[in-house]
């Protein structure tokens, strides 16, 4: 039961295996919480090594509560811009140390203002792997949104890694 894997788990969906990449990159899913954060780079930079292939660090950013759609609080503003920008200094702070471990490997950041999910299925299209987190819950049977869509909908296949 992947829910309470304690090891990564790759799930390879049915469908056209010959549609999918033999060559496409691996895509990270690259959560905020950073122990989660780490097992989902480990397992994304040692795959895109073994394969001699490029890295996409994806990461979903929101506009905080008080910018979304209420009467005229975001067009008084710039900082959804400067909130993308501290995204992105978030992800590549977080990328430098493993750049230095696997300097062969080309990373490229991917930023985008919406929902995981969505991104990651999108993403998957083009991906040799698929890698995404998941918070191990003692007894709980549940893997987390993101986890459970792209299972669903990624045409890819999707390491499901495991974090404390």
């Amino acid at each position: 039961m992947l829910s309470l894997a304690v090891c990564p788990v790759v799930i390879i969906r049915g469908g056209e295996v010959s549609l999918r990449p033999q060559k496409g990159e691996v895509v990270a899913g690259v959560p905020t919480e950073e122990n989660e954060a780490e097992a989902v780079l480990d397992f994304a930079f040692r795959a895109a090594a073994a394969h001699g292939v490029p890295l996409r660090a994806a990461r979903a950013w929101d506009l905080p509560a008080m910018f979304t759609n209420r009467s005229g609080v975001l067009g008084l503003s710039n900082r959804p811009g400067e909130l993308e920008g501290e995204h992105r200094r978030e992800l590549i702070a977080l990328l430098k140390p493993w750049r230095r471990r696997y300097p062969d490997i080309a990373v490229t950041e991917h930023l985008e203002l919406g929902f995981a999910a969505e991104m990651l299925v999108s993403l998957a299209a083009g991906a040799q792997l698929l890698v995404v987190g998941r918070s191990l819950r003692t007894g709980s049977r549940y893997v987390g949104h993101v986890v459970h869509s792209t299972l669903h909908f990624a045409n890819a296949p999707i390491a499901v890694v495991p974090t404390k």
